[in-house]
């Protein structure tokens, strides 16, 4: 026997809050779970040190415990070489992702270097950058990456 109009009606009003609470807590839960989360990548530039100076990659005579606890926790690429083994030269390859050579930087550069890279260029490329990193949030593009080197060389005796 169906219900009398006014009383579906009054059952519905009774319990539409619940659903509509119900739905939009169901749809917060969606969005926060499907938000995405920034990359978190660290480049640790350093001038004059080599592959065989840090713990995480077998080095004996360095103590690097923040660094080997880093590579330890996260993901530890082994491909990365510099273009120069001066500071300018290559931290302008890093930001540009042009050889030095290229760039005409040869060496440090001084104050006083009359060349180098043009500051408003800088921030275009860091904007690049950064819009790049925001696409390396997708674990499929860091499957390059490997939990531990498959070889190293050790550092002189």
């Amino acid at each position: 026997m169906p219900l009398p109009r006014s009383l579906s009606l009054s059952l519905f009003l009774a319990f539409s809050p619940s659903l509509l609470f119900s739905a939009s807590a169901s749809a917060a839960a969606a969005a926060s779970a499907a938000a995405p989360r920034p990359p978190n990548v660290i480049v640790i530039f350093c001038d004059d040190l080599g592959y065989g100076d840090v713990g995480a990659f077998g080095a004996k005579g360095y103590a690097t415990p923040h660094l080997d606890r880093l590579a330890r926790d996260g993901a530890m690429f082994t491909g990365f070489h510099v273009s120069q083994p001066v500071c300018s030269a290559s931290r302008a390859a890093l930001l540009t992702g042009c050889y030095s050579n290229r760039l005409g930087i040869h060496g440090a550069l001084n104050p006083k270097a009359t060349h180098g890279l043009n500051a408003a260029r800088v921030a275009t490329m860091t904007a690049a950058l950064a819009a790049e990193m925001k696409r390396l949030d997708d674990p499929q593009s860091l499957s390059v990456a490997s939990p531990r080197p498959a070889a190293w060389s050790p550092p002189p005796a």
